[in-house]
């Protein structure tokens, strides 16, 4: 039997999320940190869903153009993708969101791949919004996120149904089969953290200081670099500080999102 949920562009109310809860939906997608995004939710919205109890799913959409993935760097999209969720308390579950307008661009299936990949060695189940695939040339995720009209979905995937409305909340109605990962709030017993980094840092090449970045902003650390590094380090959080201008740059404007 399926499991009942949604997804919508915009974040819902504490009343909304109730709502849907209390109309058999169990779980929604939530869109943070991608700049390709129509938009990404606020903390408001994340902690509507924790409020009352529904489980999230984190939706990332990378950088685009003309309707194709503009981004080259997959790896550091995934890891700045979860570091964002985290920063939420948020784990467990991650989906790529791709288009049907990305189909003929072999970039789409490499980056895919890629962005896959990474999510699994962050210890994260990664799902794949397959739009960007077809069912002769299926994505590399082990869950797949199909746009199908059906509720009755195989074992690892999903389908998103019909569009709806949730108290004058534009969403899509979707329908995950057995097997099918979602997120969580908080860390589940047993839970090991990653010992890849955790954290995204930069270093503001116009003021010369540190800034944790997330997709609720930038965060300014002060610019003496080994203090905050040595205090990450104690509380046992593996970081990275980004020194590259180009990523700089990408990372300030994601954050400032």
């Amino acid at each position: 039997m399926a499991t009942r949920g949604c997804d919508s562009a915009y974040e819902p109310t504490v009343a909304q999320a109730r709502d849907a809860l209390a109309s058999g939906l169990e779980w929604w997608g939530v869109y943070l940190a991608g700049p390709g995004a129509l938009h990404n939710w606020s903390a408001a919205g994340t902690r509507a869903l924790e409020a009352v109890g529904m489980r999230p799913l984190p939706i990332y959409v990378p950088a685009m153009a003309n309707g194709l993935i503009a981004s080259r760097a997959p790896e550091a999209d995934a890891q700045m993708f979860v570091a964002a969720y985290r920063s939420r308390g948020i784990d467990g579950a991650g989906a790529l969101d791709t288009e049907a307008s990305m189909r003929a661009d072999p970039w789409t299936a490499a980056y895919e791949r890629r962005f896959t990949d990474k999510m699994a060695s962050l210890g994260q189940a990664p799902v794949t919004y397959a739009g960007g695939f077809t069912l002769q040339e299926p994505p590399t995720a082990p869950y797949i996120w199909w746009v199908v009209p059906s509720t009755a979905p195989g074992p690892d995937e999903c389908y998103q149904g019909p569009q709806g409305q949730v108290d004058g909340l534009r969403v899509d109605y979707d329908f995950a089969g057995p097997g099918f990962p979602f997120a969580h709030f908080g860390h589940e017993p047993g839970h090991v953290p990653t010992t890849e980094v955790e954290e995204l840092f930069v270093r503001n090449p116009g003021t010369g200081e540190i800034c944790l970045c997330t997709s609720s902003g930038a965060v300014n650390l002060g610019d003496d670099w080994p203090t905050v590094e040595a205090a990450y380090r104690a509380a046992g959080v593996p970081l990275v500080l980004i020194e590259s201008a180009a990523l700089q740059e990408r990372f300030l404007k994601i954050a400032s999102h």
